[in-house]
């Protein structure tokens, strides 16, 4: 296949992405009476997602020495993850739409340009192989995320404590370490001029930052949580502040 051209398949990516709008449309024009939808619409999305990266991703000849595979060349296409990178793009395309309409943080709005920057500019240089590793690590920790939010939405101490725990284990472990990996592996094995690979460094490094930075935040409102019973998360949103309180129940 040329080099310079889009390895994505656009017809599936429209499929996937009209029916997320619809799905969002209705979800924040209800979200008065359905506080948590948007919570348990994510955690069905990045668990399905999360098992489909890996039944296909772990068993490629492509996957990296640092997730137990072979170590094969993975700076390239695969028609296999296809499927990936059409769920990828799309859900960002429509988180970065609905941002237009739900006001975000600035992080959050840096996340969407370089997020989008990575998958756009992966799938040209045809290095979506790689690429389908870097949506798979942050997938995993946000299920748990999706979990914890959802439960500033009820009284219940058990269900913010086993999420809120979950997440701060899982976080670590994939959104930093995992694409800290992901970062160097690029730096020290993408076969490219240098103005491309450290573009590609520049922004998993930008991801990598946001993502330490978010990780205090995610301490922060946990020890809040502990400490008050209360759990004020506004990493997202910020009028989610009035929002999401839970009373601490005794365990």
């Amino acid at each position: 296949m040329d080099d310079n051209s889009f390895h994505l398949d656009f017809e599936l990516v429209l499929y996937i992405l009209i029916p997320l709008l619809l799905m969002r449309y209705a979800i924040e024009t209800n979200k008065v009476k359905y506080p948590a939808a948007i919570n348990y619409f994510k955690v069905l999305w990045f668990l399905s997602c999360s098992i489909n990266e890996y039944l296909i991703l772990f068993r490629q000849p492509f996957l990296p020495t640092f997730f137990g595979g072979q170590g094969d060349y993975p700076y390239k296409h695969d028609d296999v993850i296809n499927p990936i990178y059409a769920a990828g793009l799309a859900f960002h395309l429509h988180n970065t739409i609905t941002s237009f309409f739900v006001a975000e943080t600035r992080a959050m709005y840096i996340h969407h340009v370089v997020t989008l920057s990575l998958i756009l500019g992966s799938a040209f240089h045809g290095t979506t192989c790689m690429g389908s590793f870097v949506l798979f690590v942050h997938n995993i920790p946000d299920i748990f995320i999706a979990l914890a939010k959802a439960s500033t939405k009820y009284e219940s101490a058990l269900f913010t404590n086993i999420s809120g725990g979950l997440a701060l284990i899982t976080w670590p472990i994939f959104r930093m370490y995992f694409l800290g990996k992901i970062m160097m592996h690029t730096l020290d094995n993408f076969e490219a001029s240098n103005s491309i690979r450290y573009f590609y460094v520049a922004l998993l490094t930008s991801l990598l930052l946001l993502h330490m930075f978010w990780y205090f935040l995610l301490v922060k409102i946990f020890l809040s949580f502990k400490k008050s019973g209360e759990a004020l998360d506004t990493s997202e949103h910020p009028s989610q502040r009035g929002l999401q309180k839970t009373k601490k129940k005794s365990m």
